[in-house]
């Protein structure tokens, strides 16, 4: 992966390997890399480039990446990675108010 943007449009595809040649590459750390994708997913969903499907997706994806990266390394989830993937996650599902639960994800501008 040479650049955010191709890692993003991938990220339903990423594996752990991805992410270390990428942290390679870019000099930065794991949870670097997660947060960068998932600033750079939320940044798209909002502006309208991506949609809630596909985010969630890449999402979703990151997390499972993380939660392994926490079992197998005893670390805390990074932040703001794991917010962001909660706030897609409580897009998933009506919320029992009436209201769109994708409309309505925390932080959503």
């Amino acid at each position: 992966m040479s650049s955010l943007a191709e890692l993003v449009a991938s990220a339903n595809l990423l594996d752990h390997a991805a992410i270390a040649a990428y942290c390679r590459a870019e000099g930065i750390t794991v949870d670097e890399c997660y947060n960068h994708i998932s600033l750079h997913v939320a940044q798209r969903f909002d502006e309208g480039s991506m949609s809630f499907a596909e985010a969630d997706l890449a999402m979703n994806t990151i997390f499972g990446l993380m939660i392994n990266d926490v079992c197998e390394h005893n670390r805390d989830l990074a932040q703001p990675a794991y917010a962001i993937y909660e706030a897609f996650d409580a897009g998933e599902y009506d919320h029992g108010d009436g209201a769109d639960p994708v409309e309505n994800i925390p932080g959503r501008l």
